[in-house]
């Protein structure tokens, strides 16, 4: 009865050993495996900040290379609507100019005057050497 009851006991010890090495193995392995998925979701967001970082610094160098073309674009428009007046000046009469910009510019009539005048006068100028 004695072997028996110390047979029970025995095997009672060794299951409950078995229990805590389980119990330890596997806390072990849920804390390995709890890292391993943090280190790869870390990994994985370190790339895409990386890759936003990288798409921020191409959209700026695109937005700053837009805004110089469209700068050059407007000083081209500009220098080509200032060249055209210059023209106009010089090839139709006094009349028929006034005329024009008293109907169809959009700057006020008072600044097509001045500008006019100003024309006429580099011209002259010009001549006059």
């Amino acid at each position: 009865m004695e072997a028996r009851r110390q047979r029970i006991n025995m095997e009672k010890a060794r299951r409950h050993h078995n229990s805590k090495l389980l119990s330890t193995a596997l806390n072990a392995w849920s804390k390995y495996h709890c890292q391993h998925q943090r280190n790869k979701v870390m990994k994985r967001q370190g790339l895409l900040l990386l890759r936003l970082k990288m798409y921020q610094k191409f959209f700026e160098q695109w937005k700053t290379k837009l805004q110089h073309r469209q700068r050059l674009a407007n000083q081209t428009e500009r220098a080509l609507w200032h060249w055209s007046l210059t023209l106009q000046a010089k090839v139709t009469p006094a009349s028929t100019f006034l005329s024009y910009i008293k109907t169809s510019c959009s700057i006020p009539f008072e600044i097509g005057i001045l500008f006019y005048n100003l024309t006429m006068l580099s011209t002259s100028q010009q001549l006059s050497p």
